[in-house]
């Protein structure tokens, strides 16, 4: 089965000799894609927004505990499948527990990421459009926060990489088979290799990938269905229970089930239930498909008109509604700003990035994906876009309606990487709808859509340069743990000092409530099993487990937020809650309860005085 994007054919005839034309496109193409990666990482090279707050921290400090011995799930919280932390944790235990160490391994993975989705484009896109989508990849990758980077520690958790890099080896394998409609090592190999990553990293990749062998069972050619195939079914899922069943066992079931359920976190929204703000922002998000679809054939006019007559323009016509109901839904959310007293200027600054980051960006491409996959089951017209558009829509029912954090529609971290690259395939499929003269691709579409990921890529470098890109807003801090950069604004730099002079290496030091850098930079080990008091709503059983490890070896010092129960909460005080089966405008339900007390608060309530204010934190110390 041919690729549903015909590839240029120019220059295949003399594909004999030793380096052709397109031969050295390809080798300036990889070479910019790896230079513009090492621009990334040297930017981006051990920036931390802050140590004692916020995922980076939490997950450094895990892996670090890991390295040294202790175990995930059993002596301290980790909310994900196991795959990232054996391996953050081998990485630590045999090149050291460093800042250095986390960010090249980080850099590894992203460039990894990077050299699949570019062996994923070559075989999915023409060479025009190869650079455009690898450098928007890497360019919002580069320039994002929390959500899912490249090149940088400031992610909620390296599994979203090793996710990502699984779920990469497994579509490319189904792509490579349902081009050659028979098995073979490489392809075998990748499907299963990638399969065991995936499953084991995070939960909706898990799901992603066992979806996509079904899709490929099901929707794939019949040459695929014989026992071989079923046998390589088996082995794709097997390790991954195997691995799963010794974890277990090591660490106890209860513990294992507790942790890769996220204690609680999964619980607290139901994002595939509709509501009627989450159903008003799918119908933005199709409508912002659908007008930035009429607009990129605008320069195509002439051959849609040809081709659709009448109907071509009235869709035309159909983009302003769309536009303006696109522009509403977002006047919605941006409400209370923009009826604020700040001038124009300054809203602009907050209402642009909510236009222009990168979920509202892929929202329409998610939504589109989804649309089309459910009518592929309908008609089955191209199994080979299915399969590929099929990873990231399993994955988006995270996220349809609502999300752990916000009660409308977004886009799933772990989908950024795979929309970034369904994006572009959607918008040249659609374009290249109307072939040039002769058959072959049209130039036009080839260089509307480059021209519009290259717009992109460089809004990216523009409005992410100052708060990701450059060194200013940071401090050079020097710890234990090497070198990085934090925000001047933080605090953690003067913490951080506080701790190295008040403690020794012996002694344990706590982070309420969302930390841990502290104790990496420092080298100080943590008294207690969880290392995230926000969002999280554990067992009362965990609750009293930190207690009873707490008595056992009180903190010589305790960091925490200046708030009520010092910012450890139970859940989120966030109106998420699920409403299923209710039908409501938005979710009307705290999804945590702002009254609830930790027993360890209690505890250190009772045992513990503040003795220094450093920025917003407070220090902590024995009564």
């Amino acid at each position: 089965m041919r690729g549903f994007v015909a590839s240029e054919t120019a220059g295949r005839e003399d594909r004999k000799s030793p380096l052709n034309l397109w031969q050295w496109i390809d080798w300036i193409t990889i070479t910019l894609v790896v230079a513009s990666s090492f621009v990334m990482a040297i930017l981006r090279w051990a920036k931390l927004n802050s140590l004692v707050h916020d995922d980076p921290a939490m997950w450094l400090f895990q892996m670090s505990r890991a390295a040294s011995g202790e175990l995930p799930y059993k002596d301290f919280n980790w909310n994900y499948p196991p795959f990232s932390i054996w391996l953050f944790s081998a990485i630590f235990h045999f090149c050291g527990v460093t800042f250095a160490v986390a960010q090249a391994a980080m850099d590894v993975l992203s460039l990894v990421v990077v050299l699949l989705a570019y062996w994923f484009v070559r075989l999915t896109l023409p060479r025009f459009l190869h650079l455009p989508v690898i450098l928007v990849l890497i360019t919002v990758g580069a320039t994002a926060q929390t959500k899912f980077t490249l090149f940088s520690l400031l992610t909620y958790s390296p599994s979203l990489l090793t996710a990502t890099i699984g779920l990469q080896l497994m579509t490319i394998g189904c792509i490579l088979l349902l081009r050659a409609t028979s098995w073979s090592r490489m392809m075998a190999g990748l499907v299963i290799g990638g399969a065991f990553i995936a499953s084991t990293s995070k939960p909706e990749s898990l799901l992603a990938s066992m979806s996509l062998l079904l899709c490929m069972a099901v929707f794939g050619p019949h040459s695929l269905r014989t026992m071989k195939t079923v046998w390589i079914f088996v082995a794709s899922i097997v390790p991954t229970i195997m691995a799963f069943v010794i974890e277990a066992y090591v660490v106890g079931f209860d513990n294992f089930k507790a942790g890769i359920s996220g204690y609680g976190l999964a619980t607290m929204a139901c994002p595939w239930w509709p509501t009627g703000l989450g159903l008003f922002g799918a119908a933005a998000s199709l409508a912002q498909a659908a007008a930035i679809a009429a607009m990129a054939t605008i320069p195509l006019y002439s051959k849609f008109s040809a081709k659709y007559g009448r109907r071509y323009r009235l869709i035309l016509l159909a983009a302003i509604p769309c536009g303006l109901l696109y522009l509403s839904y977002y006047a919605y959310l941006s409400r209370e700003e923009l009826r604020s007293g700040h001038s124009l200027l300054h809203k602009m600054k907050q209402v642009l990035p909510l236009l222009l980051w990168t979920s509202p960006v892929l929202l329409p491409v998610m939504w589109a994906s989804i649309v089309y996959c459910c009518w592929h089951v309908y008609r089955r017209q191209n199994v080979e876009l299915f399969v590929i558009l099929s990873v990231p829509v399993v994955m988006s029912f995270r996220s349809l309606f609502g999300t752990t954090l916000f009660p409308y529609t977004e886009v799933s971290a772990l989908c950024y990487p795979l929309f970034l690259l369904a994006g572009p395939m959607l918008l040249y499929k659609l374009l290249s709808s109307v072939p040039a003269k002769g058959g072959g691709p049209s130039r036009k579409a080839l260089i509307v859509v480059g021209t519009i990921l290259l717009g992109y890529a460089g809004v990216r470098i523009v409005g992410g340069y100052a708060l990701y890109l450059s060194n200013d807003g940071y401090t050079s801090l020097e710890t234990q743990a090497g070198s990085l950069r934090v925000r001047n604004d933080d605090g953690s730099a003067d913490i951080y000092r506080y701790v190295v002079e008040h403690t020794t290496a012996n002694d344990t030091v706590l982070d309420l409530p969302y930390g841990g850098g502290i104790n990496m930079a420092a080298q100080r080990v943590s008294p207690v099993f969880t290392t995230q008091f926000q969002q999280l709503r554990p067992t009362l059983e965990h609750q009293l487990r930190d207690v009873a490890m707490f008595e056992k070896r009180p903190a010589k010092l305790i960091i925490a937020e200046e708030a009520p129960f010092y910012g450890v909460g139970f859940g989120l005080p966030l109106k998420i809650a699920c409403v299923c089966p209710r039908l409501v405008w938005q979710p009307d339900g705290l999804a945590g309860d702002p009254s609830y007390a930790f027993p360890l608060v209690r505890w250190i309530e009772q045992h513990y005085r503040v003795e220094r204010k450093i920025g917003a934190r407070l220090i902590l110390v024995p009564r």
